[in-house]
């Protein structure tokens, strides 16, 4: 019996620590994913507010070599995708889920899948975007950029915690 109370304790602690470890590891996950889209956010965007739609294409297709991007889009007013690293994206919708909250709103949002993490952003129109698009208003939703990342990581971590708590 007192074999049987230690291992039950010994399971009971080492689930709990792999539960605190998985979430410790999505958490580093969540902020890997926001250092990579604050870090190709800024040169989207100043390509974006110049104007220049070839720079921005190139800039997009040269995150194609990050490893675990899945994809980094720009969503026109309408919410379909103007611009991705993955041209097979082109034109397809934001998910409907998404679509009202991000073309009504200002708050980003940060969706968890279980094949990503997504993070998609309302942009909205500043004085230079209304240069070149006239019919556009200050601070209006004028699209929406978004980035995904492989939640692999993830899964191979939480794979190797359910392994060892398993062991």
């Amino acid at each position: 019996a007192s074999f049987v109370f230690q291992q039950y304790r010994s399971q009971k602690t080492i689930n709990g620590f792999s539960k605190v470890s998985r979430s410790a590891e999505e958490a580093r996950q969540w902020q890997w994913v926001a250092r990579l889209y604050s870090a190709t956010r800024a040169s989207l965007w100043d390509a974006m507010m110049a104007g220049d739609m070839d720079r921005l294409t190139k800039l997009l297709a040269g995150t194609r070599n990050v490893s675990g991007l899945q994809e980094l889009s720009v969503y026109d007013q309408s919410g379909r995708v103007a611009f991705s690293s993955d041209p097979g994206r082109r034109k397809q919708e934001l998910p409907p889920d998404l679509k009202q909250q991000l073309l009504t709103s200002s708050q980003e949002v940060k969706l968890r899948t279980e094949e990503a993490f997504g993070i998609y952003e309302p942009l909205r129109a500043e004085k230079s975007c209304i240069e070149c698009h006239v019919n556009w208003k200050p601070g209006e939703t004028c699209g929406v950029m978004s980035l995904r990342f492989s939640a692999e990581g993830l899964k191979e971590a939480e794979g190797a915690w359910a392994g060892f708590a398993a062991t």
